[in-house]
């Protein structure tokens, strides 16, 4: 199973079209306002079990939006954009969860 779960070993190509560089805009942004709040607390607790679960807990919480890299204008300019004002209190709340109750002794 976990060979299935790395992107390295997925074949992205359908019927000669290289979906690939298909991505979720908000798992990037996620990814962003994660760094950002832990460069800004440092009572954050840094260990892997505390990042990842922080980082699930915020993805779970974030809808999808698959876009094409070369449409980010254009998903910005969309009525299914997510602000990143939003994402960034979607990530403070989740990294707040996990700082309260840590997933680890």
């Amino acid at each position: 199973m976990p060979e299935l779960l790395s992107k390295d070993s997925i074949n992205y190509s359908v019927n000669g079209a290289d979906l690939g560089d298909i991505t979720n805009y908000n798992e990037i942004m996620v990814l962003e306002c994660l760094r950002d709040c832990y460069k800004r607390d440092s009572s954050l607790c840094d260990c892997a079990i505390c990042t990842e679960d922080a980082y699930a807990l915020a993805m779970n919480l974030v809808p999808v939006r698959y876009i094409q890299i070369s449409s980010v204008n254009k998903y910005k300019k969309s009525d299914s954009y997510v602000d990143t004002s939003i994402i960034k209190a979607i990530v403070d709340d989740a990294v707040d969860k996990i700082k309260k109750s840590p997933n680890h002794d």
